[in-house]
């Protein structure tokens, strides 16, 4: 049996949507910038509080959402501590 490659202006449409829409953090890089722990990290993604993307098995952010959601928890008269989850 033989496989044609994809003709090419489908293959430059998806490398460009798939560059543009690629999550680029995991989970340790969340760690460090929200400062909680990978167990708090996972709880909150079980709970659908924290935007991820599973790929390949891993976790993956996007930044812009994680900085949204980020700004979004620290609004003037709401508590800006995370929620602390038992692993």
């Amino acid at each position: 049996m033989r496989v044609e490659e994809p003709r090419e202006d489908y293959r430059a449409f998806f490398l460009e949507v798939g560059d543009m829409a690629r999550p680029n953090l995991k989970i340790p890089d969340v760690e460090q910038k929200i400062g909680k722990s990978h167990w708090t990290i996972r709880n909150l993604i079980k709970r659908g509080e924290l935007p991820a993307y599973r790929i390949s098995g891993e976790w993956h952010f996007d930044e812009a959402e994680l900085d949204s959601w980020l700004a979004a928890r620290h609004q003037p008269g709401r508590s800006t501590r995370l929620p602390e989850v038992s692993p």
